[in-house]
């Protein structure tokens, strides 16, 4: 059903409800019917000029959490898909550490790895919490990108202090050949690909690239290597930028239709 005869303010708790709903772990075909529901008793609604509190009551928080209160945890999918999310966000440093070198191998400290799941986990759990919390409170603007920015910034410090710690600390290091390395990386890029298939979106293999391919091409030229970290990273948030910018046009066109 469309949208575009529903209020500016029912198109945005529909968003948030639905993002809710997922980021709680319920299952996509119910999330679908309890949207598509919503938006009937809504539409119906509006044309008899009520507005959404009148359908939602006034605390539209508390009317996503009933609805979730409802609906059962879609644990087999979540599951499944969760490893795969994990794999997929441990695949930037993979692809990074392959990409360090002259030699396409992937060098590790025991600190790295276990540092590195566990930046997969706080960040997957950080994200899902500032998801639900942004849709529950319905945030907008400069707030809202805020608060989805904190996990992000929280799991890079952690690495980061990882990182710190083992260069303190060294623990033992694990030297992967070049066999194991391809092999490693391929099934990496397996999942990252299934990801974006499941997902029907190219953010993750373009977001690899961007973070990646500039500072193994700017490997290449004479600049300095404190200016060839700079410049990298300056193209790699460019590129990122610019993708999302466009994608968040194409899903707010896509959510009219």
């Amino acid at each position: 059903m469309s949208t575009e005869l529903l209020s500016k303010e029912s198109v945005r708790f529909i968003e948030n409800l639905r993002l809710y709903l997922f980021a709680s772990g319920k299952k996509t075909e119910e999330i679908d019917d309890i949207v598509e529901e919503l938006k009937g008793h809504l539409l119906e609604a509006e044309k008899s000029g009520k507005n959404i509190h009148q359908v939602v009551g006034d605390s539209p928080e508390e009317y996503m959490q009933m609805i979730s209160k409802e609906m059962k945890v879609d644990i087999r999918s979540w599951m499944m898909y969760l490893p795969l999310i994990l794999i997929g966000g441990i695949s930037f440093s993979i692809f990074g550490n392959l990409l360090e070198g002259s030699s396409f191998t992937l060098n590790y400290s025991l600190m790295q790895i276990i540092g590195i799941v566990l930046h997969g986990i706080f960040f997957l759990t950080g994200t899902v919490i500032a998801f639900r919390y942004v849709s529950r409170k319905q945030t907008l603007g400069v707030k809202q990108y805020v608060i989805i920015t904190v996990p992000v910034i929280l799991s890079m410090l952690f690495y980061i202090a990882v990182l710190f710690i083992n260069h303190i600390y060294p623990s033992p290091m694990y030297h992967f050949s070049l066999t194991t390395s391809l092999i490693v990386a391929s099934l990496a890029a397996i999942v990252v690909i299934g990801l974006s298939i499941w997902a029907k979106t190219a953010i993750l293999p373009f977001v690899l690239v961007a973070l990646h391919l500039p500072s193994y091409l700017l490997m290449y030229t004479n600049i300095s290597e404190d200016n060839r970290l700079i410049f990298g990273m300056l193209i790699s948030y460019l590129l990122i930028g610019v993708y999302f910018f466009f994608e968040f046009r194409r899903m707010k066109d896509d959510t009219k239709e």
